[in-house]
């Protein structure tokens, strides 16, 4: 965990303005929104005035509604784009991890998940929820069309850590809430017991390897390990 925080803070040194920029977002997105609430709200009183006598009222509040309805469809835009750029940075915190991404998974040619990690994987609930959405998953990765192997592997860990704000994801949430700093399981491999620091956004990972493997099942077009084989 110490590991974690020391590369989360390098990188807030790094990119300091875009931490700024972030924390702005935020504040203007739940201004917007109040504002917009607000608008909403006397639009609808006003709409039920006489028209003959407060006509003016009336396209004043329309054009303040949808001069708001403008900013807030600009504001949408601007907070995805953030979630990108925060997706960008959770991958860049793993990659920098290079001791937990040794631990859970073998930096072979594709990434893939060591017997350890699927310890991790079917112990901490991700295997679960895996099974009962994978199906949505899968139809959210069709309809990117990924054409290589390797946007299937990225466009998954971004689908992944996007639903991490799904209420389905709350077990798995709970378990990582509750589970200890770091936490002990059995390596296969050695029949040792080990400490792994668990996060999110390494589960998040390993789930979306998975995802990968199996939609590659259905694609074996656009994987070259199935061309050589």
């Amino acid at each position: 965990m110490n590991k974690i925080i020391e590369i989360i803070v390098e990188w807030i040194g790094d990119n300091y303005p875009l931490v700024f920029a972030f924390i702005a977002v935020i504040w203007i997105t739940w201004k917007v929104s109040r504002l917009y609430a607000k608008q909403k709200s006397i639009n609808e009183k006003v709409d039920d005035l006489p028209c003959t006598k407060h006509r003016e009222d009336i396209d004043t509040s329309h054009s303040n509604y949808n001069e708001l309805l403008r900013v807030t469809n600009e504001v949408n835009v601007t907070v995805s784009g953030m979630e990108d750029r925060l997706i960008e940075v959770l991958k860049w915190i793993i990659k920098k991890d290079s001791k937990m991404t040794d631990a859970l998974m073998a930096k072979a040619s594709p990434l893939n998940i060591t017997p350890l990690g699927y310890v991790v994987y079917n112990e901490s609930g991700a295997a679960k929820l895996m099974e009962e959405h994978l199906p949505a998953f899968i139809d959210t990765l069709a309809g990117i069309d990924p054409k290589t192997a390797y946007d299937v592997e990225n466009e998954s860990f971004n689908i992944i850590l996007k639903n991490t704000g799904q209420p389905y994801f709350k077990p798995l949430k709970d378990y990582l809430y509750v589970a200890p700093d770091p936490a002990k399981f059995v390596n296969p491999d050695t029949k040792k017991e080990v400490d792994i620091s668990l996060s999110l956004s390494q589960i998040a990972k390993l789930m979306s390897l998975v995802l990968r493997d199996e939609y590659l099942k259905l694609h074996p077009e656009i994987d070259p390990m199935e061309e050589k084989s």
